[in-house]
């Protein structure tokens, strides 16, 4: 990073350029599915979630009830029900491999359905910014020709060999065989949807965001946040970044100014001084970065 402008780009930028990235869009597409297997979420996974709702939820998946439909051990017996534990075992297994797996290809199938062709561009870029983009999509890459190596997709992006991560941060813990011998293994089967589904924000900051940081040939002054709802999940990210540059101005833009003034309250809250924050709607962002149409050029 050699610049000291830093924009943080949500998915609300994707939605201001008419792109169809809101959850209720991929429930549209897999409602069937996602209805089918809603009684295992008790929070539910309803079309009226937000993207931060669906990812809270996925870390309430209940085991149990997985469990209990799948139970069919006869423990009148004589004999301890050896088949009958091992045929548990085995159904909660394929069954949270066969749902890892299905929202897993869905989420990405969708994802990579998303078409730029009819977006356009809303504003201009300062020419030396970088960029940390929570989007999955390649919108300043192909609309606003943005080098590709000054964009960090800190969940991936499409096109990309590895995985799109997305999920949960709800810790998640083993049973343990003097809890329960008879259930153990077919618990952490199925414990296994909400390992998978964990968002490792811990792991990215360590791994990935701190050498972002702390490579930056220059401090940096201006941190402008477009479109991020700010949600509890994703609020480490900025926590880290507000450490790093401690002096910078930051500037946060939303859809509306009930949803800014909310966002000042929560970048406040990680430790920002109110005198380096300023909040606005898209149309104050527009007028601060004008986009610069070809009349404007000689």
């Amino acid at each position: 990073m050699n610049s000291n402008h830093l924009f943080i780009i949500g998915n609300g930028f994707d939605l201001w350029h008419n792109l169809p990235t809101n959850y209720k869009d991929f429930y549209q597409q897999y409602r069937e599915y996602l209805d089918q297997i809603e009684h295992y979420f008790p929070n539910g996974l309803q079309e009226e979630e937000l993207w931060s709702d669906f990812e809270n939820v996925l870390g309430k998946f209940d085991e149990s009830i997985l469990i209990d439909e799948n139970d069919f051990m006869d423990f009148s017996s004589d004999d301890f029900p050896t088949q009958q534990m091992y045929g548990l075992e085995d159904a909660v297994e394929n069954f949270s491999n066969d749902t890892i797996q299905s929202i897993t290809k869905s989420f990405t199938t969708w994802i990579n359905s998303i078409n730029l062709e009819r977006s356009v561009e809303q504003m201009t870029f300062p020419d030396t910014a970088k960029f940390i983009n929570f989007n999955y999509t390649s919108t300043l890459q192909q609309l606003y020709k943005i080098p590709v190596e000054h964009v960090y997709h800190i969940h991936g992006n499409v096109g990309q060999a590895k995985p799109l991560i997305f999920g949960h941060t709800e810790a998640v813990t083993q049973a343990m065989a003097e809890e329960d011998s008879y259930y153990t293994v077919a618990i952490n089967n199925g414990r296994r949807v909400l390992e998978v589904l964990r968002k490792p924000v811990a792991d990215i900051i360590r791994d990935k965001l701190n050498p972002l940081l702390e490579s930056s040939a220059t401090d940096i002054s201006v941190i402008t946040v477009i479109g991020h709802s700010l949600n509890k999940i994703d609020l480490p990210y900025f926590s880290r970044i507000a450490d790093q540059f401690p002096n910078a101005h930051w500037q946060c833009f939303s859809y509306s100014l009930i949803e800014a003034t909310a966002h000042r309250t929560i970048l406040g809250q990680i430790g920002i001084p109110i005198g380096n924050l300023s909040i606005g709607t898209y149309k104050q962002l527009v007028q601060q970065y004008p986009l610069k149409r070809a009349v404007d050029f000689p």
